[in-house]
């Protein structure tokens, strides 16, 4: 990293950032990617607040597609946005049997 991006602007925050989260206890790589996004928000002063779903919801037993509808009903939500990715994982009927939108 140094090699390519020393330079950069930000470059000595941003590591910084990177090595507190790197150097974290983490087991499970949800773990990790959710303390990298709550380190980003604190570093821009984001204050959106970030569920974590893992602990959340009870809802483990549910996969994929139907873990995901289940937590936009828990949430009360109308729009469920995705990754473009995820067009070959989500199907647009499913949502909507649940009056649920589902966009990308």
């Amino acid at each position: 990293m140094e090699q390519y991006y020393r330079k950069a602007p930000q470059y000595k925050q941003c590591l910084s950032i990177i090595k507190e989260v790197l150097n974290g206890d983490h087991q499970i790589i949800s773990v990790l990617a959710v303390h990298s996004i709550k380190a980003i928000c604190d570093y821009l002063g984001i204050k959106t607040e970030i569920i974590e779903t893992a602990t959340n919801y009870a809802n483990s037993h549910l996969k994929a597609e139907d873990r995901v509808i289940d937590i936009c009903l828990q949430e009360k939500a109308r729009v469920y946005v995705n990754a473009a990715g995820g067009r070959e994982l989500y199907s647009r009927d499913n949502f909507e049997k649940m009056e649920l939108i589902l966009n990308f």
